[in-house]
């Protein structure tokens, strides 16, 4: 009889035991959790012109107001803005390397750009010149940027038949 006792005794601590493991041992689960998330937008900031080559007809005697010299596509995502500088090649001179002979050409036009709060028409020099000054726009920093026409005067000269041309040098910087 006791080793029966002894044994539903033992029984039953063990059950009682176990039981208050399992009630005491389940953990609760925490309920919210949190943590940052997030990523970084990589600079971005390009110029690039398409000239319109030498295919433009110059009416060189009686000068010419918007030639087209081509088109610049440009994208710029800094939170800041960005400017845009232009530099002639021949400071401004158009020329003929068989006569030897030029025609100046001046105001040099960059189209209106979204966020842009200077834009002044310059006679290009050999040094770079502040053409457009502009703040942040969601149009210049999309993937695809803005593309803009650029024009020039050109002076009224006489001067021979030939092909006349220049290197225009555009550069953009975060401000």
């Amino acid at each position: 009889m006791f080793a029966k006792t002894f044994r539903n005794t033992l029984f039953t601590s063990t059950l009682l035991v176990g039981a208050s493991l399992m009630v005491g041992g389940i953990a609760k689960a925490d309920t919210t959790s949190g943590g940052e998330v997030g990523g970084t937008v990589a600079a971005e900031s390009a110029v690039v012109f398409t000239t319109n080559g030498t295919a433009g007809t110059i009416n060189a005697a009686a000068g010419q107001t918007n030639f087209l010299l081509g088109t610049l596509k440009i994208q710029n995502n800094d939170p800041d803005g960005w400017t845009l500088a232009v530099k002639s090649a021949s400071g401004g001179l158009l020329a003929d390397s068989v006569s030897g002979e030029d025609l100046a050409y001046t105001a040099v036009t960059v189209a209106t750009v979204p966020g842009q709060t200077t834009n002044t028409s310059v006679t290009p020099t050999t040094t770079d010149t502040q053409i457009v000054v502009a703040g942040y726009h969601d149009d210049v920093a999309a993937d695809v940027g803005v593309t803009v026409n650029i024009t020039c005067d050109i002076t009224g000269e006489e001067v021979p038949a030939g092909t006349y041309k220049d290197t225009l040098t555009f550069t953009i910087s975060n401000n």
